[in-house]
């Protein structure tokens, strides 16, 4: 145990800020995770089973709830598996189209089939009494063979009227129906003691975006953590630790530097342990911080004349067929296709034109570029621009789709002007012009060059 804390405020009143910042990153499941727990107990339900709906690849499901403890320790589902599914994550957010704050992910060797109760052991985590929050369940399972079902409420009694059932088909949340909620039970405790009220995770140098080290950058990286941390009078704080997927530690400020390509989703775990001055009993509090760690997006991390963002972008797929193209180390462009290859260049990851250039075409609006698309989007759309280039040409080679077919808008508006989309191909799949080939005025909204 170590004696010094680090960053107390010592004050004369009755409630003391203990300020204590750490980190921690992991993957929580049931196995790495020392979880700190409590005598807990339910505190929101919902047990009536009428029905069961799918949660699988094209659905994921979720269920309101308004907790009244500071502590959630554990949430309990009702699911029914049929077959052998994939895998399902348990998790909880404070809004529907945020991240997950905390996660557990079970296989489908550790749940029984039929219906049954199924508990996900969650790292200790504060939440405010009277928010509201949301229970998520996805899995990539299928709907017809090895499948999962949430078991729930169906008929029209609103078994919990303080929550709400939902679904998401597509990337858009909606209500299932607000009386047909998904059975459910929350545990929790509420605190008694020190507890930790916040956790904040800035970088170093750069405080907006903690990043991996980078050997190739000259500045060294850092991840730095912050708890906030609430002592009533009569308690004393022994110990501070920081666990998680990143090298566990103790102190404040707590900073750790991040191996190189271990960027990704978070969690940083903080948990405490604290004395009763009076009665010399000791007891612990956790709370959890999810975060985004990122990689420096130009650098050079395996020095292979590449940047970061290129490689990493291709090992995690994150960019739609980033795997057919090479990278011109060379060229300050954005990206160009020669021969039989395509290439992505310096300024492919950056911010594409200074305003969105929006066109109204034959499928809609169309906009493409500006300061709202960036990063991966804007390499996904160097990529497709390039390929789509590359593909045209190969059309026109023998035994190609556009091989000795027309195209009457060679050399307008002007000599050298050539679209090489054929005149079939214009009127029934691109929508654009056969006698000019500028159909949107790209000289002008774009550069002289279209």
């Amino acid at each position: 145990m170590k004696n010094e804390i680090i960053g107390i405020l010592v004050s004369t009143l009755l409630i003391t800020t203990f300020v204590i910042p750490a980190i921690g990153n992991m993957n929580v499941n049931n196995t790495n995770m020392n979880n700190f727990s409590y005598d807990d107990e339910i505190d929101q339900e919902q047990t009536i089973d009428e029905i069961g709906v799918p949660v699988s690849s094209v659905a994921d499901m979720a269920q309101s709830f308004i907790p009244t403890m500071e502590m959630l320790t554990r949430v309990e589902i009702k699911l029914e598996k049929t077959g052998s599914p994939d895998d399902i994550t348990c998790s909880l957010r404070d809004d529907l189209d945020s991240d997950d704050l905390i996660w557990v992910t079970k296989t489908a060797g550790e749940i029984p089939p039929g219906p049954s109760w199924v508990e996900f052991d969650f790292p200790d985590i504060g939440v405010i009494p009277g928010n509201t929050y949301y229970i998520v369940c996805r899995s990539d399972a299928g709907v017809i063979i090895d499948y999962w079902e949430w078991r729930s409420g169906d008929s029209n009694n609103n078994y919990y009227p303080d929550g709400t059932a939902w679904w998401n088909y597509w990337g858009v949340w909606e209500e299932r129906d607000p009386e047909h909620d998904f059975c459910f039970r929350t545990y929790g405790e509420d605190i008694v003691g020190p507890k930790i009220t916040e956790i904040t995770i800035t970088g170093i140098p750069d405080t907006d975006n903690p990043t991996t080290n980078d050997p190739s950058t000259v500045t060294v990286e850092m991840v730095n953590c912050l708890a906030t941390i609430v002592i009533p009078p009569g308690y004393i704080v022994l110990d501070i630790c920081w666990s998680g997927d990143v090298t566990s530690g103790y102190g404040n400020p707590y900073e750790y530097t991040a191996a190189p390509g271990s960027h990704g989703f978070k969690i940083a775990i903080c948990s405490i342990i604290f004395e009763n001055e009076s009665t010399h009993v000791t007891d612990t509090n956790t709370n959890v911080k999810a975060f985004k760690l990122f990689f420096n997006k130009k650098g050079d991390e395996d020095d292979n004349d590449r940047p970061n963002w290129f490689d990493y972008w291709r090992i995690d797929e994150a960019v739609p067929r980033i795997d057919q193209v090479f990278y011109d180390p060379t060229s300050a462009g954005y990206g160009y296709w020669s021969g039989s290859h395509v290439y992505l260049c310096q300024k492919a990851c950056d911010q594409h034109y200074y305003s969105a250039i929006v066109l109204t075409t034959y499928f809609g609006t169309e906009s493409f570029g500006g300061p709202t698309v960036k990063g991966i989007d804007c390499a996904a759309e160097v990529v497709a621009h390039e390929l789509y280039h590359k593909w045209v040409d190969d059309e026109w080679e023998e035994g190609g789709y556009f091989h000795g077919e027309t195209d009457s808008d060679i050399d307008m508006p002007s000599p050298g002007c050539n679209d090489q989309l054929p005149d079939f191909y214009e009127s029934s799949t691109s929508h654009t012009r056969n006698d000019h080939c500028d159909s949107y005025d790209l000289e002008h909204k774009k550069h002289p060059n279209y």
